[in-house]
């Protein structure tokens, strides 16, 4: 029983071939009424279509990006190949071309013209190929021809519309800029010549530094020699204070009085001795040399502070002058490093705006994109494919025949179950 129920589980492929056979008409008729159609309608029904290319290389990135100037005309000029191919099927560009076939008394719409037209790249994009293919297609060969030439056309006029407003709104920004260079160039110069002329510069501080230091140097020399005479005469104050010490202020004298005569030279024997102290002539004169040498030493030690006073003075202005010398110097060379930035970029403005004078958009684009295949005129049409609508409805007409002949058979087998029931 198992086994039995397995086998009518199973598909009976004998059976759906039986079912086949016995709708073999049908599949028969379906099946040509459905080729007869396709043949009607490709033959008689459909218009035939012409389709004609124009090709254009493209610039790679690498190429056009250093060479623009302008990050926006780079980005669209520079831009890919497929980034060219998707810009050309844009309503900006269908709307330039609907405007060049107007002048050839030609009346379509953008959105019209999107469908008649596709752009793609040509060749293996990973080896850097840089060709874009514009395909066209109309119910004439003339048709094809002028809708290819005027996407290509409006496509060339669009890059050079949008070049030539960013060029225009370079200049205009480049010489507003260069107007406020050249204000900050002669602020910058005005500003350098009034410090030259109310500070002189480096020149006078520098000036000033040369005289005091040979007055310093004076001073330090002055008080060298005066040291040396104070030295000398210290020595000999040294000396005389010594010679001093040891000579005595007063000296002993004998003397005898004989009728009431002091007689110093000789005494005579039996004679009166009265022994006296009396002033030593040389000490009044040594006292009067150690004072004198005192004074000249106090006088050189005065003298040599003084000398101290000035130089310490001298050599604080001497800083002074040299800070001041280098305050000068770095604001004199940051007011100079400021014309020179000034100018630099003066000059720079000024180059850029002259390159772009002489800038025409058309050759900014022919130099990076340009028709190298122009559309030509098509000999034969490239649709509608007959055969191959009509091998397509032979294909569809057996699946849909082959559905209707398992449907009625279906349905026969089931209607007497239904009766009976």
């Amino acid at each position: 029983m198992e086994q039995h129920v397995e086998y009518a589980d199973e598909i009976d492929l004998r059976e759906y071939i039986e079912v086949l056979w016995r709708g073999k008409w049908v599949i028969i008729l379906v099946t040509l009424c459905a080729m007869l159609s396709a043949a009607v309608v490709s033959f008689f029904v459909l218009d035939p279509v012409y389709e004609s290319s124009t090709v254009l290389t493209v610039s790679l990135p690498e190429q056009v990006q250093g060479d623009l100037g302008d990050p926006v005309i780079a980005g669209v000029i520079g831009g890919t190949p497929q980034a060219h191919a998707r810009l050309i099927e844009s309503s900006a560009v269908l709307q330039r071309a609907t405007g060049v076939l107007a002048a050839q008394n030609v009346r379509t719409s953008p959105r019209a013209l999107r469908g008649m037209i596709s752009a793609k790249v040509v060749g293996d994009t990973a080896k850097g190929d840089k060709l874009v293919e514009i395909t066209a297609r109309d119910k004439t060969p003339e048709g094809a021809k002028a809708v290819a030439d005027a996407v290509a056309s409006g496509y060339l006029a669009f890059l050079s519309d949008l070049v030539s407003t960013r060029l225009s709104s370079l200049r205009e920004t480049l010489g507003a800029e260069l107007a406020r260079r050249s204000a900050d160039l002669e602020d910058a110069t005005k500003e350098l010549s009034a410090f030259m002329a109310k500070s002189g510069g480096q020149r006078l501080i520098e000036q000033e530094i040369d005289a005091k230091t040979v007055l310093l140097a004076n001073y330090k020399g002055e008080n060298a020699r005066l040291k040396v005479e104070a030295k000398a005469v210290a020595e000999s104050l040294r000396v005389l204070e010594s010679h001093l010490k040891s000579t005595p202020e007063k000296l002993p004298v004998k003397k005898s009085f004989s009728d009431d005569l002091i007689v110093t030279s000789k005494l005579e024997p039996g004679a009166a001795i009265l022994t006296t102290e009396e002033l030593n002539p040389a000490y009044p004169g040594l006292v009067t040399q150690v004072a004198l040498k005192k004074a000249t030493l106090a006088e050189l030690d005065a003298r040599m502070k003084a000398g101290n006073d000035a130089i310490a003075a001298l050599s604080a202005e001497l800083e002074a002058l040299e800070a001041a010398l280098v305050e000068s110097a770095i604001q004199e060379q940051n007011l100079r490093e400021r014309l020179e930035a000034t100018q630099s970029r003066y000059i720079e403005i000024a180059t850029q705006l002259q390159s772009l004078a002489g800038r025409e958009p058309h050759a900014t684009v022919r130099s990076a994109v340009e028709i190298v295949a122009p559309a030509s005129l098509p000999v034969e049409p490239s649709g509608p494919r007959k055969l191959l609508n009509i091998a397509i409805a032979g294909v569809l007409g057996v699946m849909v025949s082959v559905f209707v002949v398992f449907i009625m058979h279906y349905w026969h087998s089931t209607q007497p179950a239904t009766v009976a029931r």
